[in-house]
């Protein structure tokens, strides 16, 4: 929206494909279904996910005919129609860095490159406190303290998979399921609201 307000894009809408959506089981086909996304994402942005699945190689180092062709396509309609709409690919950065290294020309055809660092704890905890406080949450001080202590655990034992904004979610269900079960063993009738809502220690898994 911000590239076509300053007219640097006709239109603001963002096409988001992946392998599954770029490549057909049927041979040939291919270079048909790069060709309809680039044409969707005209005056646009043509967002790939986990772009490095496209490697003309794969993990396993066997030859990957259908990703090579979706790459190439896509290498020639980002040179055939410059500057009619944005593409980004997006990856870990390992993988990424061996797509580019096996495939240098598709490197030359980017002009930025962004490498986005994970989280840091105190981000983490900022990120689970909104959603506690999207539902109407309250953590108490010793809660808080040991939500902190779990999430510096899983940053401190992250690796390249870490979810960072989804492993908070996944955190907080953990949480709230685990509050269910603590006030179901009282006369929910008996509770405050205060109390319904709030967050005890023993809530946080650790």
């Amino acid at each position: 929206e911000i590239l076509a307000a300053i007219g640097y894009l006709d239109s603001g809408h963002v096409v988001e494909v992946d392998r599954a959506k770029m490549v057909s089981p049927y041979q040939g086909a291919t270079p048909k279904l790069v060709d309809r996304l680039c044409d969707k994402a005209m005056g646009g942005i043509l967002f790939v996910d986990e772009a490095y699945t496209l490697a003309p190689i794969n993990q396993t180092g066997e030859r990957d005919q259908q990703g090579a062709q979706a790459l190439e396509k896509l290498m020639k309609r980002m040179e055939d129609d410059r500057g009619k709409f944005v593409c980004i690919v997006a990856g870990y950065r390992m993988e990424m860095d061996n797509l580019f290294r096996i495939n240098p020309g598709f490197r030359s055809r980017f002009n930025y490159f962004l490498n986005i660092d994970d989280y840091s704890p105190s981000e983490l905890y900022k990120i689970m406190l909104t959603f506690a406080d999207d539902k109407k949450y309250i953590l108490s001080p010793k809660a808080q303290d040991k939500v902190m202590a779990v999430i510096n655990d899983l940053y401190e034992h992250r690796d390249k998979n870490f979810a960072n904004g989804r492993a908070m979610r996944q955190l907080f269900d953990s949480i709230c399921k685990l509050q269910a079960e603590r006030l179901q063993k009282n006369d929910l009738k008996m509770l405050s609201n205060d109390e319904l809502m709030t967050i005890e220690e023993d809530d946080v898994p650790y």
